[in-house]
């Protein structure tokens, strides 16, 4: 009987741990979905100025130009080995190259940091913003799936 509960507690340790790992994985999930929309939303405010569809605020430009820079940094750290099967567009050469992935991640916040300093005025800002947008391209372009 002793043996019984013995093997009743570690199957109920085996069903916590899988199930903690499937919330686990959707968290990151959630996380990755709420970080790319906060860049995707910045970036669309920063390409509105740039078009001239609104006018150029170099505050608001700054400002959206930080939330990605942070955001980036913070981006990787949502991809631990793992946590593969959480549904998100990512594709799988994110873990299988995750060094490039994470440098694509660095340059972009990089890129965005330097761009602040070009954000007081829009002709100064357009080639900066133009360096970004190819930034967020060429990740997309590698570790994204197609809508």
């Amino acid at each position: 009987m002793k043996y019984a509960y013995v093997a009743f507690a570690l199957a109920s340790l085996v069903t916590a741990t899988v199930a903690t790992t499937s919330l686990a994985a959707e968290d990151y999930a959630g996380a990755r979905e709420h970080t790319m929309k906060t860049i995707g939303k910045s970036m669309r405010q920063l390409g509105s100025m740039v078009k001239g569809d609104v006018a150029f605020n170099a505050a608001d430009a700054k400002a959206a130009l930080a939330k990605i820079a942070s955001n980036s940094t913070d981006f990787p750290k949502y991809y631990p080995a793992g946590s593969e099967s959480a549904s998100t567009a990512s594709l799988p050469a994110i873990w299988k190259n995750f060094a490039d992935f994470k440098g694509q991640a660095d340059k972009t916040a990089t890129d965005a940091n330097a761009a602040i300093a070009s954000a007081d005025s829009l002709a100064a800002f357009k080639p900066a913003f133009a360096k970004l947008a190819g930034d967020c391209k060429s990740c997309h372009d590698t570790y994204r799936a197609a809508d």
